[in-house]
């Protein structure tokens, strides 16, 4: 069984997993990042570049709104996702900026 420690370079400390971001049918580029596990979110987020660089083709949209209820409109795109050495799976995340 794999363990991960909370990362203590942020305040709170946090849990953070590596996962695996591909375009699915894409030409095999994989990105690896450290991730958040956040048990009270309702989609998967990865950061802009990650849709761009990947070249990840939109989906769709999703409206989304934060603690301060501010609605934005978000591109959704079908990616697969891994962490580590489980297997990846299908998933619909959302690209937003500000998440490095």
């Amino acid at each position: 069984m794999v363990r991960y420690n909370y990362n203590r370079q942020i305040e709170p400390p946090a849990p953070y997993v590596y996962v695996s971001v591909a375009r699915i049918g894409g030409d095999g580029t994989t990105l690896e990042l450290p991730a958040l596990i956040d048990s009270g979110a309702d989609r998967t987020v990865i950061p802009v570049f990650v849709a761009e660089e990947l070249k990840l083709v939109q989906s769709g949209t999703f409206d989304a709104a934060g603690l301060g209820k501010t609605v934005q409109r978000l591109l959704s795109y079908f990616v697969l996702l891994g962490i580590r050495e489980l297997s990846s799976r299908p998933t619909e995340v959302v690209a937003i900026t500000g998440e490095e």
